[in-house]
């Protein structure tokens, strides 16, 4: 498992934003983007623990699909 990867693929696959997630996940936005663009160079386990149902569990929403995204 690769944790840059795996939230590169879940901001892609569901049109979310770095700080959508964040908010969403009651984390600093700041601590995704610098994480992702390589600033940071890994997360603390207390945020994985609040990304870890986003990323691979049930609060993981269904990815967007252009119909989703015209209306």
């Amino acid at each position: 498992m690769n944790i840059k990867e795996d939230l590169k693929k879940f901001l892609e696959d569901t049109g979310w934003t770095a700080a959508k997630l964040a908010n969403e996940a009651n984390i600093s936005a700041p601590v995704i983007t610098r994480f992702l663009s390589g600033a940071r160079k890994g997360l603390h386990s207390s945020t994985l623990e609040k990304l870890w149902p986003y990323l691979y569990g049930d609060k993981r929403p269904k990815p967007e699909t252009k119909h989703d995204q015209a209306a």
